[in-house]
């Protein structure tokens, strides 16, 4: 048979989380992909009991979680080695029954099918459907921090934030902190929690106001690419309404922010002015101008036809609270450094991919210096018909 990819990818990173994180529960789903495989579980089990019977050998107290180094810690004075001759033991009798089972399966069954099962198994089994995400209300626009929670707040909540933080600053989304907690100490104020499915209660009673994402797999989460999708969906002004219900109405392009007829400035200075309208009309943090300034110092935003169109480095994408444009005319020109002279200016703030399709479309507005030349010329309005 052939093995859906993400089951081969993520099972090194489930292994590392069932062995030394005691989360047995991570390794379910795979179990319920070919239920022939509970064989495996319990053939490995009974060996490990039988030898343990057999050389009784046992524990001081119950380990919890129940990671190999749980065990070890619990295991009397010089019964340690036993202990792990236990453990090698249920794993390669459990390896053994496995094997032709894996092999001579013809499933199909993918692991985010898997994992869906579990999570509406157990739900049914204390009475209701598991929903992924719930709690209050967070304006996902303007949110800079993400509190993964766990049992302990060490082990798998850490492994955990380092790969949704990765993901985040993979979309330009750095400006976002994940940090990790014990569920029971979650700060307050903390608007955006996510934790293992089991913990869902706990994270409520710490953290009541907080929208509260819940998973099953640590290391290969589908929900860690839902979350940074609907945060960039919000930033683009495409999902406001799970925003927090903080609605923005005001349009990708505002009249008020069409400024016709300035006098030449400095290059920096009319980014900060162009900027500011940004900022005061809700679409960007003053961060984001700062990346604007930035971004000239590696690369020219004059691009030609006397045009330019200044906007931020792709580390502040996460300063986007809205993506919008705002228009400056300069019928004079103004110098824009290495030789460029520029009439119209055009700031773009976009998030996720939106800025391609919103380059592309001033590009063909602006696709000569007399196509620009009649822009300058244009009122308000007629800008305003043009770009929006």
């Amino acid at each position: 048979m052939t093995r859906q990819p993400a089951t081969k990818d993520s099972a090194p990173g489930a292994l590392i989380v069932h062995v030394l994180g005691g989360i047995h529960e991570i390794y379910f789903p795979y179990v319920l992909m070919n239920p022939l495989l509970l064989l495996a579980t319990i053939g490995g089990s009974v060996a490990a009991m039988f030898f343990n019977t057999i050389f009784n050998v046992g524990l001081v107290s119950p380990a919890s979680p129940g990671s190999i180094l749980a065990l070890l810690a619990v295991a009397p004075r010089g019964g340690q080695l036993m202990v792990i001759i236990s453990f090698l033991i249920g794993t390669a009798v459990s390896f053994l029954i496995a094997s032709p089972i894996v092999k001579m399966s013809n499933s199909s069954a993918s692991l985010e099918d898997a994992q869906s099962q579990m999570s509406n198994m157990k739900a049914a089994s204390k009475g209701a459907y598991a929903a992924t995400a719930d709690g209050g209300e967070v304006d996902l626009r303007t949110l800079d921090r993400i509190v993964f929670a766990c049992d302990a707040g060490m082990g798998s909540s850490a492994m955990g934030a380092a790969v949704l933080q990765k993901k985040l600053e993979a979309k330009g989304l750095g400006n976002i902190k994940v940090s990790h907690y014990s569920v029971s100490e979650v700060p307050a104020g903390v608007k955006f929690v996510v934790c293992h499915q089991d913990l869902v209660e706990r994270a409520r009673k710490s953290a009541p106001s907080a929208r509260i994402v819940t998973i099953s797999n640590f290391m290969n989460a589908p929900e860690y690419d839902m979350i940074v999708q609907e945060i960039l969906d919000a930033k683009s002004n495409k999902n406001v309404a799970n925003a927090g219900g903080h609605d923005f109405h005001g349009g990708v392009l505002l009249k008020k922010n069409i400024i016709l007829n300035n006098k030449p400035v400095p290059k920096n200075d009319a980014i900060r002015a162009i900027g500011k309208l940004l900022v005061d009309s809700g679409y960007v943090t003053e961060k984001y101008v700062d990346g604007m300034i930035a971004k000239e110092d590696i690369f020219n935003t004059a691009i030609g036809n006397n045009l330019a169109i200044p906007h931020g480095v792709e580390s502040v994408i996460g300063e986007i609270k809205n993506s919008g444009l705002a228009i400056m005319t300069y019928p004079d020109g103004t110098d824009w450094g290495d030789g460029e002279t520029v009439k119209l200016v055009i700031a773009v703030a976009s998030a996720g991919d939106d800025h391609v399709e919103t380059l592309g479309k001033i590009a063909t507005t602006c696709e000569s210096e007399e196509a620009v030349e009649r822009i300058i010329h244009l009122s308000v309005d007629e800008i305003y018909d043009l770009f929006k």
